[in-house]
């Protein structure tokens, strides 16, 4: 029987990530880690969403700019919640 040893693999320290130079701004360094994809089901869950909760007039203000806009605002403010503020 093969023991603990055998089964856990030889530490190997991380390698340092490069950021490409393509990275000219906090936004291009934010899409990598969010991808158009994911956005876009963001996008097409949240007008689901409208619709079933019965706003569908809301449909045309769901777009990935404003999404962007939400989760930059977010960011900014630390996305503190009402009761934690005086």
């Amino acid at each position: 029987m093969p023991g603990i040893k055998d089964k856990v693999p030889d530490f190997e320290e991380d390698k340092q990530l490069k950021v490409e130079d393509d990275c000219s701004s906090p936004y291009d360094f934010f899409l990598k880690f969010v991808d158009m994809q994911f956005l876009d089901m963001v996008e097409e869950k949240s007008k689901l969403y409208a619709v079933r909760k019965g706003a569908p007039e809301d449909v045309k203000y769901i777009t990935k700019d404003n999404i962007l806009t939400a989760v930059a605002i977010m960011h900014l403010t630390g996305y503190l919640t009402p009761y934690s503020r005086r």
